[in-house]
């Protein structure tokens, strides 16, 4: 649920991430940004940031700052990408943007079928579906999915089936009333 991030030039020790700060600039994270497309513009953003800092870089025209405590930087996650359906929708539509394309996506069962999850949006009701969370409730002309979950409804608006659908499993497996796992 975090709402900023930031982009950090600091001087290299023998630890990560844990020198000391020369320049420092944070940034909105977009509500239904990835994990990938922030990455990406932080990229784009820290390039820009050091281009126009190296100058003071080279003449030393800065002043340190320590870091408070540790470091940190981008690891290895500790969560699953398995979607539990029984969860609040924003921590699901939270999970499904960590877990997004190119890296590995969030998944679910659907059947005898892994389904991948890339993109989706919280949808906002005065009545979830009370011991139903991972029923398809809807599914509109663009296939998307409209899920289930704890207080709410999630809109699936990317995603893929593994195996792929044979044409006549599409109208069993993919249909109102069946349940995501």
């Amino acid at each position: 649920n975090e709402k900023k991030t930031g982009i950090t030039i600091h001087q290299m020790n023998e630890n990560i991430d844990e020198g000391p700060i020369l320049f420092q600039k944070k940034f909105a994270i977009k509500d239904n940004e990835t994990g990938f497309e922030l990455h990406s513009r932080a990229m784009k953003l820290g390039y820009a940031f050091f281009i126009k800092n190296i100058e003071k870089i080279i003449n030393r025209n800065f002043r340190k700052k320590s870091q408070k405590g540790t470091g940190s930087y981008y690891g290895k996650l500790q969560v699953s990408n398995r979607i539990d359906w029984k969860t609040k929708a924003i921590n699901i539509h939270n999970l499904i943007r960590v877990f997004s394309s190119p890296y590995i996506q969030c998944q679910s069962k659907l059947f005898n079928k892994i389904i991948f999850i890339n993109k989706s949006i919280i949808v906002k009701s005065k009545r979830p579906i009370k011991n139903k969370c991972g029923l398809i409730v809807n599914i509109n002309k663009k296939n998307h999915l409209f899920v289930s979950c704890a207080d709410g409804f999630i809109k699936i608006i990317n995603y893929k089936i593994y195996p792929e659908l044979k044409n006549f499993e599409k109208k069993i497996i993919l249909k109102v009333g069946n349940k995501l796992e």
